[in-house]
C-alpha cells in the first residue's frame, strides 16, 4: 500500500484491514504499520517493493505530485515489467486523466461506494 497524506493514509489503512477479509491469502503491507522500531526503513521498503506482486497506490488531489509516490511507482514499474506484477492507482475524487508520470501507465480504479 502506497500513500501520502492524511486522506490517502486513511484509505490505505481501511484497505489494509478489509482486503484480508476478501482473500485470506492477501497480506497487505504499509511502511508505518509493518516496519519495526529500529529497522532501516528504506531497506525494508525496498525489500517489500521487490517482493510485491501487487501494489495499490492511494492517490488524492493532495498527493498527486508527491515525490515519494512517484519513487515507489518507478521502483515497482521496473519489477512489473520483469516479473509481470501489477499496480493499481486507486483514485479518491480524481479522474484517471489527472494521473501523470509512471502511474499513468497503469489502469486506475476510482474509489466509489
Amino acid at each position: 500500500m502506497s500513500w501520502s497524506g492524511d486522506r490517502s493514509k486513511a484509505t490505505a489503512e481501511a484497505l489494509r484491514k478489509w482486503l484480508p477479509h476478501m482473500n485470506l491469502l492477501v497480506e497487505p503491507w504499509m511502511s508505518d504499520k509493518d516496519i519495526g522500531a529500529g529497522s532501516l526503513w528504506f531497506q525494508e521498503t525496498a525489500k517489500k517493493l521487490s517482493e510485491s506482486k501487487f501494489g495499490i497506490f492511494c492517490i488524492t488531489s493532495d498527493n498527486l505530485d508527491e515525490p515519494w509516490i512517484h519513487f515507489e511507482a518507478g521502483a515497482l514499474f521496473d519489477i512489473v515489467e520483469k516479473q509481470r506484477h501489477r499496480i493499481c492507482p486507486y483514485l479518491l475524487d480524481l479522474d484517471p486523466s489527472a494521473i501523470k508520470g509512471p502511474l499513468s501507465n497503469f489502469q486506475a480504479k476510482q474509489a466509489t461506494k
